[in-house]
């Protein structure tokens, strides 16, 4: 059975996830998004993707009530959803179900794995001495959810109060301000012009001049200021002193492949 794993990731926690299903469950493509190509849907499909303040990240959402809505869901006969979190899923897993469902295709699973927590400014960043046992630990996991897809194990998400209220209300207001982040990013004098920062956002939305200029179309995910090799990107005008990118993915080189392809259209 082909699968197609649809992933948005930006400091490689989903990227890795969606890297181990693919060595277990056999011919595998892993698609990164956004992604402008013509969706076409396989016998098994996953969507895998981070919880930005307990919400799906505005580029799932945006691939379920777009492309995938619009793509022939005739060949779909297993369809996955996996949550990469700091700490729990929150309202990601009911709101993916409706979104899945509203496109026409129910999900027969869903689960979280538990990462590194990236939303700085919300969260003390963990050491890298600290990196290791999480992973190790969303290592097992991955291999017990391999073995469940596998097999066509259902799991559905339990019912939980307010979804609908948050999905019609809260999660509006969060993309919203996840949206403005762009705006309180600077770059420091001890910017080196490298360009690491523009070539990881999954948005594009960094341009190079003499130094990074952090645009309209920003999500909030701080894989810029957390993958800056000289820690140079602000937030709010402050050194936060964060860095993270998922070691095991190698997510730089995925998006840099993408960046030269986008910047050369």
């Amino acid at each position: 059975m082909k699968t197609t794993l649809y992933v948005m990731s930006a400091t490689g926690n989903s990227l890795y996830v969606a890297q181990k299903l693919a060595q277990s469950l056999g011919e595998s493509e892993i698609v990164l998004l956004p992604d402008g190509r013509p969706v076409t849907l396989t016998e098994r499909v996953g969507i895998i993707g981070p919880v930005y303040d307990g919400f799906p990240s505005p580029p799932i959402v945006d691939f379920l009530k777009g492309p995938f809505l619009q793509a022939d869901k005739s060949p779909v006969k297993y369809l996955f959803c996996l949550h990469t979190c700091g700490k729990a899923p929150a309202f990601a897993p009911q709101i993916l179900e409706k979104l899945v469902t509203d496109a026409g295709c129910a999900p027969s699973y869903q689960n979280s794995v538990r990462m590194i927590d990236t939303h700085v400014g919300m969260v003390p960043m963990r050491g890298k001495r600290d990196w290791k046992p999480m992973l190790d630990e969303a290592d097992r996991k991955l291999s017990r959810i391999a073995k469940e897809i596998d097999e066509g194990a259902i799991r559905v998400p339990s019912r939980r109060m307010l979804a609908g209220f948050a999905f019609r209300f809260l999660m509006p207001r969060a993309h919203k301000r996840q949206a403005s982040t762009g705006k309180y990013l600077s770059s420091s004098d001890v910017c080196i012009s490298c360009g690491a920062c523009a070539q990881i956002c999954p948005m594009f939305a960094i341009t190079m001049e003499k130094k990074p200029r952090f645009g309209a179309g920003c999500i909030g995910c701080f894989a810029c200021l957390l993958s800056c090799p000289k820690q140079a990107v602000l937030y709010q005008m402050r050194n936060w002193q964060a860095s993270y990118v998922n070691p095991r993915s190698h997510i730089e080189t995925y998006r840099s492949a993408k960046w030269k392809t986008n910047s050369t259209k």
